[in-house]
C-alpha cells in the first residue's frame, strides 16, 4: 500500500477551485487554502486495483490542466513538508502509469 499525496501549485483559477472542490468533496475555502501552501490537496491510500474510487479520483485530478505535485509515501508516513518528502516525489506521468497499471484507465475516470 502507498499513501498518495497531491499538492497544488499556483496558478489556479476560481473556476478550477470550484471544480476541485466538487471533485474532492472538500469545501471551497479548504481547496483555496491548500493552493501553493505545501499542504495537501488530497491524501489517499492506494492499494493496486483494490481502490477503484481512489484511482478514479486521482486520474480525474491528473487530467485537469493544473500544476500538481505528487508524492508516494509509505502508508504509515505522516506528511510534513514537501522538502521533507522530496525523495518520494514522483512525476504526474509516473503516477498516471501506476494508476493505469491498477486496472482503471483514464477513459474510465470522470471528466
Amino acid at each position: 500500500m502507498s499513501k498518495i499525496v497531491i499538492l497544488l501549485d499556483l496558478p489556479v483559477s476560481a473556476a478550477q477551485r470550484v471544480v476541485l472542490a466538487r471533485l474532492t468533496g472538500r469545501p471551497l475555502m479548504e481547496v483555496g487554502q491548500s493552493v501553493g501552501s505545501g499542504e495537501p490537496l488530497i491524501t489517499r491510500t492506494l492499494f493496486m486495483n483494490d481502490s477503484p474510487d481512489v484511482t478514479t479520483l486521482l486520474i480525474a485530478l491528473m487530467r485537469l490542466p493544473l500544476n500538481l505535485r505528487c508524492f508516494e509515501l509509505d502508508e504509515d508516513a505522516a506528511w510534513t513538508t514537501p522538502g521533507d518528502h522530496a525523495a518520494q516525489e514522483i512525476a504526474p506521468e509516473t503516477l498516471m502509469n501506476i494508476l493505469r497499471g491498477g486496472g482503471i484507465s483514464s477513459r474510465d475516470a470522470p471528466g
